[in-house]
């Protein structure tokens, strides 16, 4: 397990903060596993649900997977 920490990434959905871990896996392709997800909003960083939010995640883990590699 690797931890990342993404501290600002302009996505097609908003500004993100992003904390987690990449899973390497010599089989299938890596997993990232999003702990922590803030979005940009006009009065500074609101921390999102994690489990509410997986579809903005599966929206903006190309753009993830793109900042981590």
């Amino acid at each position: 397990m690797n931890p990342f920490v993404i501290s600002r990434i302009n996505t097609s959905a908003g500004i993100f903060r992003i904390s987690g871990r990449i899973v390497r896996n010599e089989t299938t392709a890596d997993v990232i596993v999003i702990n922590e997800l803030e979005i940009m909003g006009t009065d500074g960083w609101f921390e999102l649900n994690i489990e509410k939010s997986q579809e903005i995640i599966d929206q903006i883990l190309p753009e993830i997977k793109a900042h981590l590699s």
